[in-house]
């Protein structure tokens, strides 16, 4: 909050919220918030406690989400435990009290606001949507396999057969399967119920520091179930099954549909979220669209693995589309998403038709996105060839918007997913050309792309990446640890053909970083065009100066059409066990020790292709032969 008046304070407690985490607190938050926007600038006051949130008093809005169900209109309809909408100069201040929200809901969502702070809270689920539950014992008794299961206390279960018949909580062979459920609702049914291994796994190795994606094979042929009792679970295999020896691991369950995001922005200037403990976010993280200068500041994404949750979110954990102005991250803690800790990024949409000289018709591509407008008047936009990222015009200023509004509205259009953009002025002939002519055309919005500053954040048990940043502003990322990221711990897309996630890069710094054993290149910057690059580079300057990288492969940095590269004053160092048998340098390598350990160890490599301009110098490598630059190269489109 900027503003100079002294704030009136408004306290949850005069509307009738509970701090003792009984009664639902959702309708009287509600009501404070309201009290707080006509009193405005404001504090809304929780004094410490512990606040419910159920589906029945939660304010229910039509939504449509960037990345999760698309327009899917059995998901239309958003539950918002905490809304903060249409308010102005007002903070939330939590003084260290426990939000907890039952069944699957938005806990907290910032619509058309400006100048808001949300500090001081934990955020957590009464039962996670994600069930956590790690093989404690296995073996083989009798001839047959076994595995005991330890499943958190925070997830009920019975023990019942497939049709639905349940045994209850009491011990007992029940045809081999599990019933989760949530907390009762207010009619005593449960929110939400699942069998077995759920649809989706994710393996969590809490001695390696690893979290991956994998089958799950805790229920394939079970043929009996027994309850032990303090949440242990006993399953027993048919007589073929092996021996398991995956004791220690966590089988981390769900179902995919991503309905609601975990915390939502919308159309909102300035919001900062500060030093917040995110125990856990059912649905899709921190997502913002179509807003500008995000704070994310001493955020601690992180499970109580006391409880023997393992799980913070059930996909992303930030996940900004259609941002501008800045965005911020700055000493936080990313522990065990189910997808990218962070994806920052614009989207792309496809001309579909050329109405006149001034006025196209676009329309969203990928399934997970659509139902919002992607553009305001006043915005400039540029234009590239869909398949080849060529340029096809800048600076090209928008003058109307027709289509979704993002809660339901379609404008003329009729349609969810198109929207008529009218410019200022007429449209470059090579846009008007390319389609006309048959060939692929795509649109950023780049104003709304932001300035991106990550910072002294720690990253642990990514099964994918880590970062995901693309931005016509500059990017820095700099004085952050990651560990042991299944894949690429920083990567780059410029993407107008699948996921249609923007774009061109002009500035990227990372700096002061140490990365452990990367699954992947440590950094990695893509195009994903399947023919030639496009002629002029869609990434500027890439400088990756003064990181500590320790190794478990060869594979340092891979880059592709970027102007220039300057990997200046790094530090290069093998992961413990890392020794490979020696062979030519750039190729592939795998990690721990053999029969007979190697003398030489790999040679760290740097994969560049179409790179105009590569600087090196003062890199330090420890116990490691010389650094290998490899050419990758594709062939680059003639310039025009």
């Amino acid at each position: 909050m900027t503003t100079t008046a002294q704030p009136t304070v408004v306290s949850v407690l005069d509307f009738g919220a509970d701090p003792t985490g009984e009664h639902d607190s959702a309708p009287a938050v509600w009501a404070a918030l309201a009290e707080a926007g006509r009193r405005a600038p404001a504090i809304v006051d929780f004094p410490t406690g512990t606040y419910l949130f159920r589906p029945e008093g939660a304010q229910r809005r039509e939504l449509y989400v960037s990345n999760t169900v698309g327009v899917d209109q059995a998901f239309r309809d958003k539950s918002i435990g905490v809304l903060v909408e249409g308010l102005h100069d007002v903070r939330l201040q939590g003084n260290g009290s426990a939000l907890v929200f039952a069944g699957r809901q938005t806990t907290i969502a910032v619509i058309d606001s400006s100048r808001i702070v949300i500090e001081g809270f934990s955020i957590d689920f009464d039962v996670p949507t994600v069930i956590d539950a790690t093989v404690v014992e296995s073996g083989l008794a009798g001839g047959r396999a076994y595995r005991v299961l330890s499943i958190p206390s925070a997830n009920p279960f019975s023990l019942g057969d497939a049709i639905g018949d349940a045994v209850g909580d009491g011990a007992g062979d029940a045809a081999g399967h599990i019933q989760w459920r949530s907390s009762a609702s207010l009619d005593g049914t449960p929110y939400w119920t699942g069998w077995d291994a759920l649809v989706y796994t994710q393996i969590h190795d809490p001695a390696a520091g690893r979290s991956y994606r994998a089958d799950n094979p805790v229920f394939t042929d079970v043929v009996a179930t027994t309850d032990l009792g303090d949440g242990l679970v006993r399953l027993d295999y048919g007589v073929d099954a092996a021996a398991p020896t995956d004791q220690g691991l966590v089988y981390q369950m769900r179902e995919t549909t991503r309905d609601h995001p975990g915390i939502l922005v919308v159309d909102t200037e300035d919001v900062t979220f500060r030093d917040l403990d995110v125990r856990y976010l059912h649905g899709f993280g921190l997502v913002a669209q179509m807003s500008s200068d995000l704070t994310v500041d001493a955020v601690r994404f992180e499970a109580p693995r006391s409880e023997g949750r393992y799980t913070a979110g059930f996909a992303d954990f930030l996940q900004f589309s259609g941002v501008g102005g800045t965005v911020t991250v700055t000493d936080c803690v990313f522990d065990n998403p189910h997808d990218d800790p962070i994806n920052i990024h614009g989207t792309f949409l496809e001309v579909d038709e050329v109405i006149d000289a001034r006025t196209v018709r676009v329309s969203f591509q990928h399934d997970e996105t659509g139902g919002f407008p992607q553009f305001r008047p006043g915005h400039l936009v540029s234009a590239l060839a869909g398949a080849t990222q060529d340029a096809l015009g800048d600076d090209l200023v928008v003058e109307s918007v027709d289509g979704p509004d993002g809660f339901g509205g379609v404008g003329s259009t009729g349609s969810l997913l198109e929207t008529v953009l009218r410019f200022r002025d007429e449209l470059p002939e090579a846009l008007l050309a390319q389609v006309r002519g048959g060939g692929r055309a795509v649109l950023e919005n780049t104003t709304l792309t932001p300035e991106i500053v990550i910072r002294g954040s720690v990253f642990r048990n990514s099964p994918v990446r880590c970062v995901l940043a693309t931005s016509r502003k500059p990017i820095l990322i700099a004085d952050n640890v990651f560990e042991r990221s299944a894949m690429p711990t920083i990567f780059l897309s410029s993407d107008a053909g699948e996921w249609f996630e923007t774009g061109p890069s002009p500035e990227i710094v990372i700096t002061g970083n140490e990365f452990i054993e990367s699954g992947g290149p440590a950094i990695t910057l893509e195009v994903t065009n399947t023919d030639a690059l496009p002629a002029a580079a869609v990434y500027g300057r890439l400088d990756v100066r003064g990181n500590r990288f320790v190794l478990a492969h060869d594979r340092v940095l891979e880059a592709e059409n970027v102007e220039s590269v300057r990997f200046e004053g790094n530090e290069l160092v093998a992961a413990p066990g890392a020794a490979v048998v020696a062979g030519a340098a750039g190729a592939a390598s795998a990690a721990g020790a053999t029969e007979n350990p190697p003398t030489e160890r790999f040679h760290p490599v740097l994969v560049l292709g179409d790179v105009r301009e590569l600087h090196l110098a003062l890199n330090h490598l420890e116990d490691l032969p010389e650094l290998t630059v490899v050419d990758s190269s594709r062939p680059r489109r003639q310039s025009a």
